[in-house]
């Protein structure tokens, strides 16, 4: 499916897109079954602005621990894989295109591994905002310039993760390499490991950024209860990568992989 229309089922499903709907579907119904609908529309809304409510989902997904440098050299890997996270568009600090946190906090993540296990590093994450440059091509820069980390391959055409792992695993396969250690978001692992291992490549997960904490409803309401935009992203996050885990799932079972 082309990515353009990906990215609009994803604005529609997801949300605020979703609730909006929601709530468009309560304006146009009758008087009864528009206020049930506009009370579920605001439940929910307030329910996914809830530390505890986002803190669950984003637990469902950070189900792979972190990592030593020990562990990942004893898990026989030959090589860092670190996945694109987005592009800062015109920054104008650094006077033209950068990478944004996602991909900062991977790269990061990816340059401390390296400088404690010696292995390569490849970054994979194409131009998905058609700015001319790729985001692994960004991200491999930083490395180099800011890291000081040595880039033994990018993989500069994908657009989803799913074409990470498809790309990545070509020039693996070329290189010889058998066994990476994936470097991404904890809340982003569970859906990169599964794919890449559909594509046949042998991974261990080695992931960064762990955003759900112990949350118990017996903790403090301001804690807890009180709505907030960052757990409003975080649960918007988490049923991302829901929604897309699903839609792979459904590409397998259709043969499209």
């Amino acid at each position: 499916m082309d990515q353009e229309i990906v990215i609009i089922l994803k604005n529609i499903l997801l949300p605020p897109g979703g609730l909006l709907l929601l709530g468009l579907l309560a304006l146009v119904s009758g008087r009864i079954v528009g206020k049930i609908i506009l009370a579920v529309t605001l439940l929910l809304f307030y329910l996914l602005s809830t530390p505890f409510v986002a803190n669950n989902l984003m637990a469902g997904l950070e189900r792979h621990i972190f990592l030593t440098p020990e562990e990942v050299n004893s898990s026989q890997a030959q090589a860092i894989v670190v996945l694109a996270g987005g592009l800062y568009e015109e920054a104008p600090e650094y006077g033209g295109d950068s990478i944004k946190a996602f991909s900062l906090e991977r790269a990061r993540y990816a340059a401390w591994l390296q400088r404690r296990t010696s292995l390569p590093i490849i970054v994979t994450g194409g131009d998905l905002a058609k700015r001319g440059i790729s985001e692994a091509k960004l991200i491999s820069q930083t490395l180099k310039e800011e890291f000081g980390s040595k880039i033994l391959a990018t993989e500069d055409k994908s657009t989803s993760t799913w074409q990470n792992a498809l790309f990545t695993s070509r020039i693996l396969k070329s290189k010889g390499i058998k066994k990476v250690a994936l470097v991404t978001h904890a809340w982003h692992m569970p859906r990169a490991v599964e794919v890449f291992k559909l594509h046949m490549v042998d991974v261990v997960a080695a992931p960064t950024i762990f955003s759900s904490g112990r949350s118990s409803i017996n903790r403090s309401l301001k804690r807890d209860w009180l709505p907030n935009a960052k757990a409003f992203r975080d649960s918007y996050l988490a049923l991302h990568e829901h929604l897309g885990m699903a839609w792979y799932r459904l590409k397998e079972l259709a043969g499209l992989t």
